[in-house]
């Protein structure tokens, strides 16, 4: 070996044979590598748009559910109701029958014995709740010795039954052609000027051969804004009216279903009339003037006034219309005995509100 020459490495063929196959071999494993790399990266890349899209097919089915749910459990909702005020309408009226039905058998018989006292509006008895009041309407010809007068009188106890069997009435009352009217409990607030003959509730009975009953209005013995049902009997004095009165208010302790503090109810007549809502009272408003009564058929609102119109066609349904600016869901149904309806609604924002946290949560997922 000479000092300072490299040393030279000597392969024999096998080893450069094996060479070549290594570093085919590496060049093989980089390139495949390569090629996983990639594909690794649009598989992940095509999982994602996926997953996005599946994420937004669900948003959208599970949002189209929930506004169908919604839709559908407050027509359930609204179909319950009116079913309900159906039966405590209908019972009034079994109860207002029986009543006039009563009448007829006392029309030609002077009251016997009674448990009830009557007093006239200027005497307080000394307990209004066992008393009738009797009171003649000015200009009336009628004298206390009359025979309808004292016929009159065998309605006394039938009065105060109805109103002991029914708590939710303020006040039973019957009314004659010739200007009588006896009520139950006693009350003395009904002016010197009142007529019951006057009164839309008499006059509505007098054009119908069923139970009437009237749009609200101002009660003149001060118990705010409230519905009579009345009908009419002929009698050969000439026409009875027997009616009852149940406040506004007690009404929508019946109608007035909030869910939950967030939803509002209406009840509608025949004519589009509101006849109870949250709020709707006499105000400063008297007896002796006509109340302002709403209408839905004249709102103002497109939607208000088509869901109106299909309530007032009987029809049971949803629809979206605009209160007060918020967007709101209206599900209605009909009050089959009086051919009334009842709405309940709820604020849209509160079927939006799971939707977005439905979607936020999916994306958030995805």
């Amino acid at each position: 070996m000479n000092p300072g020459t490299t040393p030279q490495i000597q392969f024999n063929v096998r080893a450069k044979i094996l060479i070549v196959f290594l570093v085919l071999s590496m060049a093989t494993l980089i390139i495949m590598g390569i090629a996983a790399v990639i594909t690794i990266s649009d598989i992940g890349n095509s999982a994602q748009e996926s997953s996005t899209t599946l994420g937004t097919v669900a948003v959208r089915d599970s949002s189209a559910a929930l506004w169908n749910g919604t839709e559908q459990y407050m027509i359930r909702i609204a179909t319950d109701q009116a079913d309900l005020v159906d039966q405590i309408f209908w019972s009034t009226e079994a109860e207002l029958t029986l009543l006039a039905d009563h009448a007829r058998s006392v029309e030609n018989s002077p009251a016997a014995g009674s448990g009830i006292r009557s007093y006239p509006v200027s005497v307080l008895p000394p307990d209004p709740m066992r008393a009738t009041v009797v009171y003649i309407a000015p200009g009336s010809q009628v004298r206390e010795t009359d025979p309808e007068y004292l016929a009159l009188a065998g309605m006394d106890d039938m009065l105060a039954s109805m109103y002991r069997t029914d708590g939710d009435l303020v006040s039973v009352y019957v009314a004659t052609e010739s200007g009588i009217l006896r009520a139950y409990p006693w009350e003395g607030d009904l002016g010197p000027s009142y007529d019951p003959r006057t009164r839309s509730w008499f006059a509505a009975a007098k054009a119908s051969d069923k139970v009437a009953w009237s749009e609200p209005y101002v009660d003149a013995s001060g118990h705010g804004l409230i519905l009579t049902s009345s009908k009419s009997i002929p009698t050969r004095y000439g026409t009875w009216v027997v009616a009852s009165d149940v406040t506004v208010s007690q009404l929508s302790t019946y109608t007035n279903l909030t869910l939950g503090g967030k939803g509002y109810a209406v009840l509608l007549d025949d004519k589009g009339t509101v006849i109870s809502r949250p709020g709707l009272g006499a105000g400063t408003g008297r007896w002796d003037q006509p109340f302002p009564a709403e209408n839905a058929l004249t709102a103002s609102d497109p939607g208000l006034a088509a869901v109106g119109s299909a309530m007032v066609a009987g029809r049971t349904g949803v629809g979206y219309v605009r209160f007060n600016g918020t967007q709101t869901i209206v599900a209605y149904a009909p009050v089959r005995s009086l051919n009334w309806s009842y709405a309940v609604s709820l604020p849209a924002k509160e079927v939006v509100a799971p939707i977005i946290t439905t979607e936020s949560t999916i994306v958030n997922a995805t």
